[in-house]
């Protein structure tokens, strides 16, 4: 996760394979959120294609995810944040209307009395409308086109 926060790609896409190879393929929070991340990474990285096949293998994982492994911790992978993975996976390959799906099922299962991750409403809310700006200047459609905030206009629009 670290060189994918800080834009460094490709080893984020090297780390995030070599993670999905060591998670195996049995349905654990740890596979599931290896793909996600790879997913995430491949997208930055420009590999389309890779990101699709991890975008598919995370889902694929967490529809087999355990019930005890789907819960909100630092050792489990929920399904909060498997759809904030996701959605910015979608977001950079332009898949519009994906992104807005998973951006609307993330900000549904964000409790903004969370104690786990306080203030995950808010940061997910604006990852959303950080994410959706930059998404809507993607769509084919140029009258659906949008400015994409900064971060810090999305944070500061957020009901805290």
């Amino acid at each position: 996760m670290v060189p994918l926060n800080y834009g460094a790609c490709k080893a984020a896409a090297d780390l995030a394979e070599r993670g999905r190879h060591a998670a195996g393929h049995r349905p654990t929070a740890t596979a599931t959120l290896a793909a996600a991340v790879a997913a995430r990474a491949y997208a930055l990285n420009h590999q389309s294609e890779q990101a699709r096949t991890a975008v598919a293998a995370a889902d694929a994982l967490m529809e087999r995810l355990p019930a005890g492994e789907r819960s909100d911790t630092w050792l489990t992978y929920g399904e909060q944040r498997h759809h904030v993975h996701l959605s910015h996976a979608y977001t950079t390959l332009g898949d519009t209307r994906r992104t807005r799906e998973s951006q609307q099922r993330a900000l549904e299962l964000s409790a903004p009395t969370s104690i786990m991750t306080p203030g995950a409403a808010c940061g997910a809310a604006a990852s959303k409308r950080a994410a959706t700006g930059s998404c809507w200047c993607r769509a084919p459609n140029p009258t659906a086109c949008r400015p994409t905030p900064s971060a810090g206009t999305a944070w500061s629009s957020t009901p805290r």
